[in-house]
This record gives structure tokens, C-alpha cells and sequence, in this order.
């Protein structure tokens, strides 16, 4: 392996454990009692590829028929958010833009209007492989932080 991508997969894994201990993103665990007291719930695809992003859609319905009430939001880029602002499932739709990961006012502005809408249960989608996906949902705020057991970014959610 050449040292490029050697330091590169060390940086992110550094990334990682630091935000892991910055928002220790350990501790709360989701049980059936607290299935009942969740009301905004996000889901977390910042990926630049129309297909994986549509593949998280049935999600939305799902947890629309379970928990009616909630709200839903989805996290995506910009280049295809615009396609989910009807559905019928989600309410809210915030969509990141490619330059707002160069400059990190814009990020930083994004970031809190996310917070803003203090979600309980913020969901990554993209099967634990993304370190943007993973940080994403670690800055969200959010109570509980679903993501795939035994990924490289594991460390930074608690469900």
C-alpha cells in the first residue's frame, strides 16, 4: 500500500476516535420505552450518487407507519435533494452542498440549522463507510445515533 493512502486511512481513523471522545458517543441505549418518546427522527446520506440515495427511501416509509406522529428529516446533497422535497413521508429536507465541506462557515451554518431541529434519532445510511456520514451524525445532536456495529467509524454512534 502505497504511503498516501496509508496516511490517509490513518487520518480518518484518528478523525474518528476524536470526535468518538469529543462527543462521547457512548452510554444511551434505545429500549422499547424509548422507541415511544422519539419525535424527530434523520436520516444521514451525504453522498454525490443518485442510486444510493434512493435506495433509503423505503426507509422513510417505514418509520412514518411505525411512529405517525414523527417528524422525518434526510440529510443529502444538493445535487439530488431536490427530488425528495414532496415525498409524502419526510418533512424536512437538508441539503449539503459541495463547497460547504471547502468552507466551513457555510458548513458551520449548516450544521446548526440541523441542530436546531434537535432530532432523537439520527440514522447514517451509509453502512458505516463514510467518515462524512458518520461525523454528520455526530455533530447532529442527536439522543441516539444509529450506524452499522463493527465499522471503521462504529466509535461515533451508540445504537
Amino acid at each position: 500500500m502505497r504511503i498516501g493512502k496509508r496516511l490517509e486511512i490513518f487520518s480518518k481513523r484518528f478523525t474518528c476516535w476524536l470526535l468518538a471522545r469529543c462527543f462521547m458517543c457512548w452510554g444511551k441505549r434505545l429500549g422499547p420505552d424509548s422507541v415511544k418518546s422519539i419525535q424527530r427522527v434523520l436520516f444521514v446520506r451525504p453522498n454525490f450518487r443518485m442510486g444510493n440515495m434512493l435506495l433509503i427511501t423505503p426507509g422513510f416509509r417505514a418509520v412514518r407507519q411505525q411512529l405517525p406522529e414523527t417528524k422525518i428529516g434526510f440529510l443529502t446533497t444538493s445535487a439530488y435533494g431536490h427530488m425528495l422535497h414532496h415525498h409524502s413521508d419526510l418533512d424536512y429536507v437538508h441539503e449539503l452542498t459541495r463547497g460547504m465541506t471547502w468552507k466551513w462557515w457555510e458548513l458551520f451554518s449548516f450544521l446548526r440549522q440541523v441542530r436546531k431541529r434537535r432530532y432523537d434519532l439520527v440514522i447514517d445510511c451509509s453502512e458505516g463507510a463514510s467518515l462524512l456520514g458518520a461525523a454528520f451524525v455526530a455533530f447532529s445532536g442527536g439522543r441516539y445515533r444509529l450506524g452499522f456495529e463493527g465499522g471503521p467509524n462504529a466509535s461515533l454512534f451508540n445504537i
